[in-house]
């Protein structure tokens, strides 16, 4: 197995109201190049189960029947397994170590799609499975949708999947909002004007709340932060980190004005000092949930209707 680092940011936030998941995956050597297409012409409908603001789709990986966590935040495909822990591959789970495993998924069938021999990254998920309630398979990240055309219609619980030439379904009733991102990496990124403050958030389909780095809630953005409780943030490592809970009253995209977001503070310096990455926080189901939405890789837009 090929020596490799890869930086993993994944969380729980535990309260007594709720459960707040988070989850993202960072990865600096070169990706495996992967295409997938619909079998089928035109859109295919997708049920998905919506579960603690995780896209839950049914799936069949190698003779296991499940699901499988639609997750941007994530680089490539992820299974769910306990892992051998060796020096040759080794994640960082905020600040912490973890231990992943390169393997090879010799069939994988979801969305009317069905994929071989595909090159995938392990991970014990074991306790995000416990949480969910499911049998979680693994995860979905953006080498196995970058080149589809995806609209995620959060009320009506489902995905319309086509080829990514398929676009005129885009333009059936006008967008309400779009805006344009960067992509750093495999994570769609984009600008967010706060009281004149420009920060930079990446986009992250598998997190339930939004984050915002602490240092900007405990400086520039300290009057714009209205800390209402702390939860706890717990990794994949299984540690506990207690972070401040709060509002954001209005933040600006584009001019467009978004109010009173809900926002979990916490310290996003080792993933920064770690890898090149350079965001201030993540936009997750809490700021979709309320939308049908389309994350278009190829032209680097995301649409809201």
């Amino acid at each position: 197995m090929r020596w490799m680092i890869i930086i993993l940011l994944a969380a729980i936030g535990i309260s007594l109201n709720s459960q707040n998941t988070v989850a993202f995956l960072e990865m600096p050597h070169r990706l495996p190049d992967t295409h997938l297409s619909p079998s089928n012409t035109g859109y295919k409908e997708v049920p998905f189960i919506l579960r603690k603001g995780k896209m839950l789709v049914e799936a069949r990986l190698e003779n296991e029947q499940g699901y499988l966590i639609l997750d941007t935040g994530a680089p490539m495909m992820v299974v769910n397994q306990p892992v051998v822990k060796t020096e040759e591959a080794k994640a960082f789970s905020v600040s912490r170590d973890l231990y992943v495993e390169s393997v090879l998924v010799n069939q994988l069938e979801w969305g009317g799609m069905e994929e071989y021999g595909l090159e995938a990254l392990a991970i014990d998920l074991s306790h995000l499975e416990h949480s969910l309630e499911h049998n979680i398979l693994g995860m979905l990240g953006y080498e196995m949708i970058k080149d589809l055309n995806i609209i995620i219609d959060f009320p009506e619980k489902k995905l319309l999947i086509g080829a990514s030439e398929t676009s005129d379904i885009l333009w059936q009733s006008p967008p309400k909002y779009n805006f344009p991102f960067e992509m750093e990496r495999h994570i769609p990124v984009i600008e967010v004007s706060i009281n004149d403050q420009k920060i930079r958030l990446g986009v992250d389909t598998g997190t339930e709340s939004n984050l915002i780095d602490s240092r900007l809630t405990e400086g520039p953005l300290k009057d714009r932060f209205e800390a209402t409780d702390v939860e706890h943030l717990q990794g994949l490592d299984q540690q506990l980190d207690l972070v401040p809970v709060g509002f954001i009253d209005t933040l600006f995209i584009e001019g467009h004005k978004i109010i009173n977001q809900r926002f979990l503070a916490t310290n996003l310096e080792p993933l920064r000092s770690s890898t090149d990455l350079q965001i201030d926080g993540l936009l997750g189901y809490a700021f979709f949930k309320n939308y049908k939405c389309s994350i278009d890789f190829q032209n680097k837009r995301i649409y809201f209707w």
